[in-house]
């Protein structure tokens, strides 16, 4: 379909990748583990040929009970943006792109997201960007951090790309459940502290 999606409260991934097909597969998880609702909605937007996405989704979602829509346009432009109901999103993942376009990433992420915030905007009248209790919250995921030192993103959370974040998302995109474990463990409130070390450091744990 070309046609809009007509939601609010979903979930909205901005442009496609490699690791989306991973992020799907740990969305159907927090639906079968409840903690997604099956009514939460995952609308794609990306410059994709929608075939193409539609038969990377089927192959990565085994279930019916994640809803996944597709729809080929640029996330830099309004129009398209609201094919994607992006101004009603909760959630809204800005992903890099496999085939970035000429713009340097921080351009292409602060036009994105001000994109974003600008429909928010319209949907609250008289309501400041940052303000209302309904704001998207928006995570970019897959750029490097030194390429988006220069843009400023206020609300939005980065998270950089590099190899304990691809291990992470790898691990909780095939196990089940893995990602409530990582979840309470990042969850533990102020203070809290995690220390990562080489398991080759510690060999009396293998195995256990």
């Amino acid at each position: 379909g070309t046609h809009k999606v007509v939601a609010k409260q979903h979930i909205v991934m901005l442009n496609w990748s490699e690791r989306s097909p991973a992020m799907l597969r740990q969305m159907e998880s927090a639906v079968h583990d409840g903690r997604l609702s099956s009514s939460t909605p995952v609308v794609i937007l990306a410059l994709k040929d929608k075939e193409e996405m539609d038969q990377e989704v089927a192959e990565a979602v085994s279930s019916s009970r994640l809803q996944v829509y597709t729809r080929t346009g640029n996330p830099a432009i309004f129009s398209d943006l609201e094919l994607a109901s992006a101004g009603d999103a909760k959630h809204i993942i800005v992903v890099a792109p496999d085939e970035p376009g000429d713009d340097d990433a921080s351009a292409t992420v602060l036009i994105q997201t001000t994109a974003v915030q600008a429909l928010e905007a319209n949907r609250q009248p008289g309501t400041k960007v940052g303000m209302a209790h309904k704001d998207i919250k928006m995570l970019v995921s897959g750029y490097q951090a030194d390429e988006l030192e220069a843009a400023a993103l206020p609300g939005v959370t980065i998270m950089p790309r590099g190899d304990f974040s691809r291990r992470l998302l790898a691990a909780v995109s095939s196990q089940p459940g893995l990602g409530q474990v990582y979840h309470e463990l990042f969850n533990q409130g102020d203070g809290s502290e995690i220390y990562m070390r080489n398991a080759h450091l510690y060999p009396w744990l293998k195995g256990k």
